[in-house]
């Protein structure tokens, strides 16, 4: 048994230099968020966790992330997902045709937007991570985006390119209800 909590940092600075006019100067942008996810099953909190490097997966190649029933934790327990607060996701391949994409998967795809919550528009919406050896994707939903088992209960990572093989990183944080 394990008790799961966890924080998201995030700090973005760029600064626009301007050489003429009245603003004359730096001009800096700022975007910052410190979240924490104390244990527990309210809003903005988790207590399920899963993560997994992938590596060795051939072009073409759908890996399913199950959310209620095939997940396991370190010691093997079954992690069940009611709610799903954030992914994340780092493809590590540099070879440039071995894009991933994620998404819902075809048979029982999770997070196509119903009752106002998802993280894609609908069952066949799909993000793209390029092969630049470090793309991310990171999804977060304070409140939480719902799995239901055997029909919104399935992510896919879908592997591009011809011959190569895909590594990528995979982090999903949540909560049983």
């Amino acid at each position: 048994m394990s008790t799961v909590s966890g924080s998201i940092n995030l700090s973005i600075l760029a600064r626009e230099v301007l050489s003429s006019g009245i603003s004359k100067g730096a001009i800096s942008r700022e975007f910052q968020a410190i979240l924490d996810l104390p244990n527990g099953t309210n809003d903005q909190q988790i207590n399920k966790c899963y993560a997994k490097r992938e590596s060795g997966i051939g072009a073409s190649v759908t890996t399913v992330y199950d959310l209620i029933g095939s997940l396991t934790d370190e010691d093997g327990t079954t992690i069940n997902f009611d709610e799903v607060v954030l992914i994340a996701i780092r493809n590590l391949s540099s070879t440039a045709a071995n894009y991933l994409t994620v998404g819902p998967d075809a048979t029982a795809g999770f997070g196509a937007v119903a009752s106002n919550k998802g993280f894609w528009a609908d069952a066949s919406d799909r993000n793209v991570l390029n092969a630049d050896g470090d793309s991310w994707l990171v999804l977060y939903s304070k409140s939480g985006v719902p799995a239901a088992a055997g029909s919104t209960d399935e992510l896919a990572v879908i592997t591009q390119g011809s011959t190569s093989l895909n590594t990528w990183d995979i982090l999903i944080l949540g909560r049983d209800n």
